[in-house]
């Protein structure tokens, strides 16, 4: 099982832009079998939220239990180079995807927003513009991190989950 390394607090959710080393193609249709959810999240406590930590981190992310999106909001999921070379994960929303995601981070700018798959906290970042049809996830992730994420996002079939 592929073990997680730390990651950096500089994880971010981004508009797509198109200055991204992306190919051609849209990218892979998401999974039907893995569960993504798209949830408001927060650094304090909250009451009625469940808590989450990322991979093996010890800080605590406090997780609303409503999705926000799920996979059928997502129509493709890339693995990508973000415009510094690091390691990415571009995501293109539906129509209605985008709609959502842009109703909900127009409405929360400078919130968190939790990227879950398969009941791991991917990611938790903050919230800094509007985000419409597509979105890039960035991090401090290795090669082989962001395999396993894209793979689990992807996957045709029910299979090992990200540790």
């Amino acid at each position: 099982m592929l073990k997680i390394k730390q990651l950096s607090w500089f994880v971010l959710l981004l508009p797509l832009l198109t200055g991204c080393n992306n190919s051609s193609s849209p990218g892979t249709p998401v999974s039907q079998v893995t569960r993504i959810e798209f949830r408001k999240a927060s650094v304090h406590p909250k009451d009625d939220w469940e808590e989450m930590k990322r991979f093996n981190q010890e800080h605590v992310i406090y997780v609303a239990w409503n999705p926000i999106l799920t996979n059928k909001d997502i129509a493709f999921v890339a693995k990508i180079r973000n415009d510094v070379g690091g390691n990415a994960i571009a995501i293109t929303f539906t129509k209605e995807g985008a709609r959502k995601m842009a109703q909900f981070t127009s409405e929360n700018i400078g919130s968190n927003l939790a990227i879950i798959v398969d009941d791991t906290l991917i990611v938790a970042p903050h919230i800094n513009a509007v985000i419409t049809d597509r979105a890039m996830i960035t991090g401090d992730f290795t090669e082989d991190e962001i395999m396993a994420i894209f793979m689990t996002m992807t996957a045709t079939e029910v299979g090992p989950n990200i540790p």
